[in-house]
């Protein structure tokens, strides 16, 4: 049960200051991440004995980023109740940087199901002891119900006789079982009768992630480097064009001005000035698919860089909002984000 991702190489990307992985983990529109766990292993295949072993923390949008990391294979997990689990190995040189867009899928079963049953720590998790749940008319809802005194139990699904354990979707208490995934949890206060369901005919197993339109338009992700950019430096700007105004674009142009749109008084290359002296638009250079990428310089008087994206006939403006880099002094707070959507 593998979900699905994809690795961007950008150009600011492939020459850093030293080794990172930098990422995005994306779920259905109105979920959360407080309950997604990612870890990155690494190097080696003894890593975690090495000690060589962080938990990734995520962003409110899902965004995730670790720094000096050593040359070798690494290992990133990425789990979270009711969607499949992502693993992705890679290796990593020195002074190199990777990006990483991981789209966790819902959580699967088998199309055909024959066989169910239910085991857990109350049984030992002795496969010959896993008690059969029951679908007697055929409508694809398998039941039992089990005593159980009070206290705290661990359990899953056995489907098909599969050496693989299914959560249950319902159970709200999830722990990891130590292999990549969870266990649910079942906690009793008092003693009683307990019914174990799994439903095959629950929309979650069998609607598309993603199917739904948002309440509102979700475009691709905009990042830029360095995160907290400083007066003088020069900014990297990606942007992703996929599902937004911008999608399939032969040409796009960043939009762009400084301190509340003036027009800047450093420019790329190839920058034509707009809207009689409140913007000016710089051609950006596509990286892969989708993907696009500029630099953008900065001076001594320059305070916030604001842009938007354009294909000379369409526009992505953030719903109208449009984007804004704060452009720190040297001796100022860090309090800008880096990575906005």
């Amino acid at each position: 049960m593998l979900g699905c991702g994809a690795v961007y190489q950008a150009e600011w990307l492939l020459f850093p200051e030293e080794s990172s992985l930098t990422g995005r983990v994306v779920l259905e529109s109105g979920r959360g991440f407080d309950d997604v766990d990612a870890v990155l292993a690494g190097p080696g295949e003894d890593a975690e004995e090495a000690g060589n072993f962080w938990t990734l923390e995520l962003s409110s949008r899902g965004e995730f980023r670790t720094e000096g990391l050593m040359p070798g294979s690494y290992r990133l997990e990425i789990i979270k109740p009711r969607y499949d689990p992502y693993v992705y190995r890679f290796s990593l040189e020195e002074d190199e940087a990777i990006y990483i867009e991981v789209e966790l899928k819902r959580y699967t079963i088998p199309d055909r199901i024959w066989d169910v049953r239910v085991t857990g720590d109350f049984s030992d998790w002795d496969p010959g002891r896993a008690v059969p749940l029951e679908d007697d008319d055929g409508d694809g809802f398998w039941e039992t119900s089990l005593p159980f005194p009070a206290g705290r139990y661990l359990y899953a699904y056995i489907i098909n006789g599969l050496e693989e354990r299914f959560i249950d979707i319902d159970s709200y208490l999830y722990e990891p079982d130590g292999s990549g995934y969870y266990h649910s949890v079942l906690e009793l206060d008092e003693a009683g009768l307990i019914s174990f369901h799994l439903n095959t005919g629950d929309d979650w197993y069998h609607r598309a992630v993603f199917d739904e339109p948002a309440e509102e338009r979700q475009p691709g992700w905009v990042i830029w480097e360095p995160e907290e950019p400083r007066r003088g430096q020069e900014i990297s700007i990606l942007y992703d064009a996929r599902g937004g105004p911008l999608q399939g674009a032969e040409q796009i142009w960043l939009h762009w001005g400084v301190n509340g749109w003036t027009v800047p008084s450093r420019q790329p290359e190839e920058t034509i000035e707009r809207e009689e002296g409140a913007a000016v638009q710089t051609p950006m250079d596509l990286l892969s698919e989708e993907i696009w990428w500029t630099v953008v310089p900065t001076g001594e008087q320059v305070e916030g860089i604001d842009f938007a994206f354009t294909d000379g006939r369409r526009w992505d403006d953030n719903l109208s909002q449009n984007w804004l880099i704060p452009v720190l002094s040297f001796g100022q707070p860090d309090t800008s984000s880096g990575i906005e959507q």
